[in-house]
């Protein structure tokens, strides 16, 4: 969606407009991206960059709000790399990101997963370049004057058989809340497949408390056509 437009009573001076794009180089082990889209009028932007090499992976969602008297922006950072630990806690990355002016929406428990700051953390195949995932950032992190929020997570493995990522949010604005997701995996060739989704929120204006957990609906057991299901509140 490249473009110029030329107002009929100023036409030497064109305005030109762009509502995306993404460039990538990659070359052996080492991946370097990048990508914007716009996802409002003005200057509302999203956009992701991407460091890829045989040692590490470092990848970043953000986001950049001109329109109004209040910018808003935020930046959500992801290091992939084994940093050690013991066999029940063996990290393998950290993540964590700020908003200012920008509301953090929180997924329900089945869209844990599917959550922005969660995907490019888990599922190492997610390109946050791709255009369903910038999209999906306006809706989870939109602009909202006089809030701010504050991330932190983690991810690693026990003893070889969970991969897990467990984030850490505090919301400050409308309403002070602290939620924490996470996502544990276990996967044993191609008979069991079982990933449970967590969220844990404390809510203190409403005095509300609550842990819940539950299988995501990818789930199963022998084939993928014998789904596993259930869950915890």
């Amino acid at each position: 969606d490249l473009g110029a437009g030329f107002p009929l009573g100023d036409f030497p001076n064109p305005s030109p407009s762009l509502s995306g794009l993404e460039l990538t180089y990659s070359k052996g082990p080492t991946t370097i991206g990048g990508a914007f889209l716009k996802v409002g009028k003005g200057l509302d932007f999203v956009g992701s960059a991407q460091l890829s090499t045989k040692a590490f992976n470092l990848s970043a969602l953000g986001g950049y709000d001109a329109n109004g008297i209040n910018p808003s922006f935020f930046l959500y950072a992801i290091y992939k790399k084994a940093l050690g630990g013991p066999s029940f806690f063996y990290v393998t990355g950290l993540a964590g990101g700020l908003g200012i002016n920008r509301k953090l929406t929180i997924p329900e428990e089945d869209e844990i997963d599917q959550f922005p700051l969660i995907k490019v953390a888990v599922d190492d195949s997610a390109n946050p370049g791709k255009d369903e995932l910038l999209s999906s950032l306006s809706n989870y992190i939109p602009s909202s004057p006089g809030s701010f929020w504050a991330a932190i997570g983690v991810r690693f493995t026990s003893f070889k058989l969970l991969e897990s990522f467990v984030l850490l949010t505090l919301s400050l604005g409308e309403k002070f809340a602290i939620n924490m997701l996470g996502v544990s995996t276990l996967k044993i060739g191609d008979f069991i497949y079982a990933r449970l989704l967590l969220k844990a929120s404390f809510l203190p204006e409403q005095g509300f408390l609550g842990i819940d957990g539950r299988l995501a609906s990818n789930s199963y057991v022998f084939q993928k056509s014998c789904k596993l299901s259930g869950g915890f509140a």
